[in-house]
């Protein structure tokens, strides 16, 4: 059985949990003991030595089973805490609140509109419902719920244990499917159920670190960091429309809180920065859209989000880009006629800037903080009185920064070495700005020309690219030994697409079958390029055959 035992670890190591040994010789007692580890599994009892007693032996109830998957989710204290309204008149009391949620939570139904049948053995099949559903799948539509091993295998959460002569179901196959379940994808995501658990732990930890933040330790002078906002109030503003959210700000210190109280932590997901002809023309996402996002992004990204919030509060803000010693993007404000550089990307990780006051922005390069890497810059430009970091590209892979003609009046380079250089573009339609609305781009472009519609043109068009277990969404590379015959299934949004074409730059050593289903066989050691395309947009897969 495949197991991510790397992450387990980060995880077990993470939430601080302790771990306690056991004469596991069995597959099922291995399993046991991992979810035991991560507070999923409690078992029934424990030992004269304090050791749990997992009953593995035994067939399960409904009841025990219902708690279980409750537990398997992270829910327990969740479903403690519930007032829950159940129409079932057989629910023993210490199952109320786990049968409770898993009820109001579209996870499990009773054997008849008043009785919940908790003291009946659940059978393989009903488990696997229980779990499928858990996944995002829906009884009836995605499988059926007597015949749920079908979906459970096809995506690799059983291996064919079991099928309508299974007439034995025990506490063992409980906990071997449930360890399965944490390595599984739910529905139409790259999110492993395992990652959402470790999610949600990380967003209660961050909200308890959060409410209990000490904005001196920001270290923010009192020009940009009085708060207008108590920590409360931050949080209730999670879910609004972004210009609800930048109406309630007013400071630089509001947006420290308010990105606090949002866990707007970029390193939570994969930062959302399209790119854009051939690699060579970058995007950020706007600050609307990181609002509407919710969550952190790449720096640019964190920067736009920063100068929305801020809009209309200071004398002037705008934006410094760096190309050398990592590539960055920070933001200023004015403010009594002082500039207040800045990097929101420290604020998203709850970490203190370096805050540079200066008398003129242009002499940012002379005072820029030790922590920057000022010594491998080589190319420095501040976009003056701005909202927006613009789409920026760089020439045939050089350090020369391009930007949009009609944001020239905004650009200063403060300094160039070398060959570094600035240089402009006119928009053509193959460089879309976020803020531009007449314009054509060709059809096999993105069209990035309102904050609006960024998801549906983009994000929601990314193609989840799976190979047997591996998946991808967007770009990706991975290994495989000689002899694989993967099937491959592509999903938009959730739902699987056949319109999109794939191939192979070397077929010698991994060759792509179309037909009935498509497939992707390696004959040989080496190398090969899968290439994608979907909806206009090209994906590549790097693969190398072992």
């Amino acid at each position: 059985m495949k197991r991510a035992l790397s992450v387990l670890l980060v995880i077990i190591m993470v939430f601080g949990m302790i771990t306690t040994s056991f004469a596991a010789s069995a597959e099922a007692n291995e399993a046991a003991d991992t979810l035991y580890e991560l507070g999923l599994f409690n078992g029934t009892g424990t030992d004269a030595n304090g050791n749990p007693i997992y009953d593995l032996d035994r067939a399960p109830t409904r009841h025990e089973a219902v708690t279980m998957l409750v537990r398997l989710l992270g829910k327990d204290a969740e479903a403690k805490a519930g007032n829950w309204d159940l129409p079932f008149t057989d629910v023993a009391a210490w199952a109320k609140p786990y049968v409770g949620y898993a009820y109001a939570n579209g996870l499990t139904s009773g054997t008849s509109a008043t009785t919940f049948g908790g003291n009946a053995k659940i059978s393989a099949s009903q488990y696997l419902t229980f779990v499928l559903r858990a996944l995002g799948y829906t009884s009836g539509t995605d499988f059926q719920w007597n015949k749920a091993w079908e979906l459970s295998d096809e995506i690799g959460l059983t291996n064919g244990e079991y099928d309508e002569n299974t007439d034995e179901f025990l506490r063992s196959d409980i906990v071997i499917i449930s360890e399965n379940a944490l390595e599984a994808r739910l529905k139409g995501s790259n999110v492993m159920l395992l990652g959402k658990l470790y999610n949600q732990k990380h967003a209660l930890k961050w909200q308890d670190e959060g409410r209990n933040i000490k904005m001196s330790s920001f270290e923010l002078p009192d020009a940009i960091g009085k708060t207008t906002l108590t920590y409360d109030k931050a949080y209730a503003l999670l879910g609004k429309d972004p210009e609800v959210i930048a109406d309630n700000i007013k400071t630089v210190g509001d947006v420290v809180l308010y990105m606090n109280a949002a866990n707007f932590d970029p390193a939570r997901r994969e930062a959302f920065t399209p790119w854009y002809i051939n690699n060579s023309w970058g995007f950020d996402p706007p600050g609307y859209e990181g609002l509407n996002m919710g969550y952190g992004t790449c720096c640019a990204g964190n920067t736009n989000v920063a100068l929305y919030l801020l809009k209309g509060d200071y004398e002037e803000q705008g934006v410094i880009r760096w190309m050398g010693g990592g590539n960055h993007t920070i933001a200023y404000v004015k403010a009594g006629g002082k500039y207040y550089v800045f990097d929101p990307t420290d604020f998203a990780h709850k970490s203190k800037s370096s805050i540079t006051i200066l008398d003129n922005i242009e002499d940012y390069y002379d005072y820029i903080p030790s922590n920057y890497p000022k010594a491998e810059m080589t190319n420095l430009v501040v976009l003056k009185d701005t909202d927006v970091a613009y789409p920026w590209g760089w020439n045939n892979r050089t350090e020369t920064l391009i930007f949009p003609t009609e944001v020239k009046e905004h650009v200063v380079q403060l300094y160039p070495e070398g060959s570094s250089k600035v240089a402009f573009a006119d928009v053509n339609g193959e460089i879309p700005l976020w803020n531009s609305s007449n314009f054509d781009v060709p059809a096999d472009r993105a069209l990035f020309d309102t904050y609006d519609n960024l998801k549906d043109q983009y994000a929601g068009k990314i193609p989840v690219f799976k190979l047997g277990m591996l998946s991808f969404e967007g770009n990706g590379n991975f290994g495989a030994p000689v002899g694989a015959n993967y099937k491959i299934t592509v999903s938009v949004e959730g739902n699987t697409v056949t319109d999109y074409t794939l191939t192979s730059n070397n077929p010698e050593v991994c060759e792509v079958i179309a037909g009935g289903e498509t497939r992707i066989i390696t004959h040989k050691a080496g190398e090969c390029v899968l290439t994608l395309t979907y909806s206009g947009k090209t994906f590549t897969y790097e693969v190398k055959v072992f």
